[in-house]
C-alpha cells in the first residue's frame, strides 16, 4: 500500500498590535488594521458592542476578575461572534462559590489546573519559602480590653487592634531588623492602610539612609510607577519597595524581587496568593523567593484576636497550594 506523505504547511502572518490602555489607543504597527488588540478592562469597557464583533479569539488574563460587572459586560459582548474565549488565573474562586459560576458562564469550565509545586518542579517559577513570624506584643491588658469590646462591636475591636499594631514602635523596629539581617536582595513591603505605609517608608528612610527606597500607593502616577519598576529590574543593590496591596498585589510584574514582607494583615485568598505571585517570576541570580508573614498577638495564652485569625485563614491557603512554611514565635 502506497502511503501518501502530507507536507506541513507553514502559515506566516504578520502581527499588528494595538494597545487599548487609555483614551488614546497606541498602535504598534500603523501600516494596516491591527489583528491583535491588548487592553485593560477599564478601557475596553468604554467600547461599543460592534467593536467586539471582529474577534475570533478572546484571551483573558487575571480571569478571576471575570466575576466583576465590568469584565462580565465586556465578555458578553463577544457572545455570538468569538469562536473561543479562555482565561487564566492563579486564584480562581473555590468550586462551591457563586463567583466561579459567574466566571464559567462567560469563559467556560476549568479545563486545566497546574499546582504551584508542579510549576516549581518544572522550573517555571522560583522556589519559595514562607516564614511565619508570630509577634508577641506581650500586652495581656490590651488582649483583655479587646475581648470586652468584641462582645458588643466586633468591627470596633478589630479597628482598635489594628490601630494598636500600627502604633507599635517595636513592630516597626522589627521590620527594619528583618530587612537588615535577612534581606540581602530587593525587598517588597506590602501595606494596606496608607498612613501605615507612609510611616513604614519614613522609618526605613531614617534607618537605611544608604539604601534606595521607593514608595507606591494609589496616588502615585503611572509614569512614576513605571520608572520605579524599571529601576528595580536593573538595580540589585538591596533596594526596598514599600507598596500598597491595592497597587502591587495583582498585575504588576517586577522579576527582580527576592523578599516580601506582609506588613499588614489580610485574609483574602486572592490578595494573598496574588501577592506571593509577585515574587515567583524567574530572574537571573534569584534562587529562592522568601516571604515573611507577620502575625500579631497580644497574649500567647489568649490567641483569639482578629489578626491571628487572619493568619489561620492564610495558613489554609498555603496548605491548599502546598506552599512550604515555618512558624517562629518572637517576643517583641
Amino acid at each position: 500500500m502506497k502511503i501518501k506523505r502530507i507536507s506541513k504547511i507553514k502559515i506566516e502572518r504578520e502581527i499588528k498590535i494595538q494597545e487599548i490602555m487609555s483614551d488614546r489607543p497606541r498602535e504598534v504597527n500603523t501600516d494596516d488594521t491591527p489583528n491583535i488588540y491588548i487592553g485593560t478592562y477599564q478601557s475596553l469597557e468604554k467600547y461599543p458592542k460592534e467593536f467586539f464583533k471582529q474577534f475570533h479569539t478572546v484571551a483573558c488574563d487575571e480571569a478571576h476578575g471575570a466575576k466583576s460587572a465590568t469584565l462580565l459586560s465586556i465578555l458578553k459582548r463577544t457572545f455570538g461572534y468569538a469562536h473561543s474565549r479562555f482565561g487564566v488565573s492563579g486564584t480562581f474562586p473555590s468550586e462551591d462559590t457563586l463567583e466561579i459560576l459567574s466566571i464559567q458562564s462567560v469563559l467556560g469550565p476549568i479545563s486545566t489546573e497546574v499546582s504551584a509545586k508542579d510549576l516549581k518542579d518544572k522550573g517555571i517559577i522560583t522556589p519559595m519559602e514562607i516564614n511565619t513570624l508570630i509577634l508577641n506584643h506581650n500586652e495581656p491588658e490590651i488582649s483583655d480590653r479587646l475581648q470586652i469590646i468584641r462582645k458588643s462591636d466586633g468591627k470596633a475591636a478589630f479597628d482598635c487592634e489594628k490601630n494598636h499594631m500600627h502604633e507599635s514602635d517595636k513592630r516597626l523596629d522589627f521590620i527594619c531588623k528583618i530587612i537588615d539581617k535577612r534581606c540581602n536582595n530587593n525587598t517588597l513591603v506590602l501595606f494596606h492602610t496608607i498612613d501605615y505605609g507612609k510611616k513604614i517608608f519614613s522609618k526605613l528612610e531614617e534607618t537605611f539612609p544608604n539604601k534606595k527606597i521607593f514608595y507606591i500607593d494609589g496616588e502615585v502616577k503611572n509614569a512614576k510607577r513605571n520608572n520605579i519598576k524599571e529601576d528595580l529590574e536593573i538595580i540589585d543593590d538591596n533596594c526596598i519597595l514599600v507598596g500598597s496591596f491595592g497597587c502591587l498585589s495583582t498585575g504588576i510584574s517586577i522579576r527582580n524581587l527576592h523578599n516580601l514582607i506582609f506588613a499588614d494583615s489580610f485574609k483574602s485568598e486572592q490578595i494573598i496568593i496574588q501577592s506571593v505571585g509577585r515574587l515567583l517570576r524567574l530572574s537571573n541570580g534569584k534562587s529562592k523567593a522568601v516571604i515573611y508573614d507577620l502575625v500579631d498577638i497580644f497574649d500567647p495564652k489568649n490567641m483569639n484576636n482578629a489578626l491571628y485569625k487572619h493568619y489561620i485563614e492564610r495558613q489554609k491557603f498555603y496548605d491548599k497550594r502546598q506552599y512550604p512554611y515555618t512558624i517562629t514565635k518572637i517576643n517583641l
